[in-house]
């Protein structure tokens, strides 16, 4: 869908929020439970992005103010950094695999 749109629009390239294999953060089984799932690997999956960036977990009172003003963000602070350390060690595997840090906003 955005990949087609991007093409027909001769864009040359397409940012996405979240990756597939981002949700093996979210499995009890990691990867392997992930990749199960899908019948697909690993490396099949990092070759779909030329780069994967992590952006870092503003600190605490931003992510709280933050957190009141959306609905949809429904962890604790404790419960995004884990997310956040999990998610990394599922892309860090990708060979351009970046962390961007945190200033003290999101912005």
């Amino acid at each position: 869908a955005s990949n087609s749109q991007a093409v027909l629009e001769g864009k040359r390239g397409l940012l996405l929020d979240r990756g597939v294999i981002d949700n093996a953060a979210y499995c009890p089984g990691g990867v392997d439970e992930l990749m199960s799932v899908l019948q697909s690997t690993r490396e099949h999956e990092y070759g779909q992005y030329d780069i994967v960036l992590s952006l870092d977990i503003p600190p605490r009172e931003v992510y709280e103010a933050n957190r009141r003003n959306n609905p949809a963000r429904s962890e604790t602070y404790e419960a995004a950094c884990a997310l956040n350390g999990r998610i990394r060690e599922v892309c860090g595997g990708h060979p351009r695999f970046q962390v961007v840090e945190n200033g003290r906003s999101w912005e």
